[in-house]
């Protein structure tokens, strides 16, 4: 907030960091505040937060962010197959 009580410009973003295990994540946020945290480790949405700061997903306190193992709870972006459906990994 400024002075006169209204809503500071705020800006969309990117942040690429990495998390306790080393694997990078992307951190979106959109001007008013609402956020994506995506794990490049399958392409998992691990968090989405409306611009209030409300968490929208689950992501299990049980959950294995450590390769190969995929993540548990969030969005799965079932890449590059699922599962053992064929001769490729599976997501995550």
């Amino acid at each position: 907030m400024n002075h006169s009580g209204a809503e500071s410009d705020q800006r969309a973003a990117v942040h690429v960091s990495k998390d306790k295990n080393g694997i990078d994540q992307v951190l979106l946020r959109n001007p008013r505040g609402a956020s994506a945290l995506v794990s490049l480790h399958g392409g998992q949405v691990l968090s989405w937060k409306t611009d209030h700061d409300e968490e929208l997903l689950f992501t299990s306190s049980k959950a294995i962010f450590k390769p190969p193992s995929a993540v548990r709870g969030g969005i799965s972006i079932c890449f590059p197959q699922f599962g053992t459906r064929g001769l490729l990994e599976k997501h995550g």
